[in-house]
């Protein structure tokens, strides 16, 4: 016999881009990867690029989806270091508007 078992979702959505517009802007560049692991394929989005994040895994990573409808995934260190894409960790505001608690 088959049982249905709800699983963990691998992503949360609090809020479509649509609604929310582009609140937030890059004060740095970052390293945007392709999927939810740091060994994929990866970009630099530059400093002054709007952007939005429609969803997380409430864990390391952060989607983002820019303006221009790139997206990506935002590797974060402890839940809010931000990964400089030359190595290492953002000891600053990098995202405008948005503030972590901790």
């Amino acid at each position: 016999m088959h049982q249905l078992v709800e699983g963990e979702p691998l992503l949360y959505y609090p809020m479509s881009c649509s609604e929310e517009g582009y609140p937030y802007t890059l004060l740095e560049s970052v390293c945007l990867y392709e999927a939810m692991n740091t060994t994929s394929d990866s970009a630099v989005v530059d400093v002054g690029i709007k952007i939005a994040f429609p969803a997380t895994d409430n864990k390391q990573f952060v989607m983002i989806e820019t303006e221009d409808g790139t997206q990506g995934y935002l590797y974060l260190e402890n839940g809010n270091r931000i990964e400089m894409p030359e190595g290492g960790y953002y000891e600053r505001d990098v995202i405008e508007g948005l503030n972590f608690a901790g």
